[in-house]
């Protein structure tokens, strides 16, 4: 998070929970204030990585994700071979894999994932594709947690490993999604979705 996080930048802390292990701080990093290109109105960047699976969870209980309208049962955090995949989804005989990958880095309008090398990322990537091609549906939702996107893209400059599985998975028939959140001071929710490009 190179381009959030420098001195002088200005972010929002949250007291951090109680916890069996100890923390070297008191507090957890929750918003990031981004300052919008040309001198427009800033905007906050919520940098918790586990308010993505929170919000599509909320969103699959409520089946206001038409993507995804039809399945009824949903399954979190479910094992599958190396990996273990956000959500599992079904209705009847019909099966679908998801998983969620937060988006942070922004490059003009594009928000770009990932912002670092991931291997996870990739392998999960991969074993979605081969889901698909044994015929379960397979998506990644990506969820840039910022209104200020109208696309998101892999970032190739930081992960072509990445890069190259994710159109290796499109082509296989990996479903690909895309949504920017208004985040506020008061809260962070799903915004206007996005096209992964």
């Amino acid at each position: 998070m190179r381009e959030l996080l420098f001195p002088g930048r200005r972010v929002w802390v949250a007291p951090a929970s109680e916890r069996a292990t100890p923390r070297t701080t008191q507090f957890t990093l929750a918003l990031v204030e981004s300052p919008a290109p040309s001198g427009g109105a800033a905007s906050l960047v919520s940098v918790n990585t586990l308010i993505p699976n929170r919000l599509v969870a909320q969103a699959l209980r409520a089946r206001s994700l038409p993507q995804f309208h039809d399945y009824t049962d949903i399954r979190a955090e479910v094992p599958h071979g190396h990996s273990r995949f956000d959500f599992v989804l079904s209705a009847g005989e019909a099966r679908c894999v998801v998983e969620v990958k937060s988006v942070s880095l922004v490059n003009g309008r594009c928000g770009l994932f990932p912002d670092a090398v991931s291997a996870r990322a990739t392998r999960h990537v991969q074993e979605l594709a081969a889901l698909r091609q044994r015929g379960a549906r397979a998506a990644v939702l990506f969820v840039a947690q910022r209104d200020d996107i109208d696309e998101i893209r892999p970032a190739e400059e930081i992960d072509p490993a990445f890069a190259s599985a994710m159109i290796n998975a499109k082509g296989a028939g990996v479903d690909f999604f895309g949504f920017r959140c208004e985040v506020s001071l008061n809260g962070i929710r799903f915004g206007a979705p996005v096209p992964v490009r």
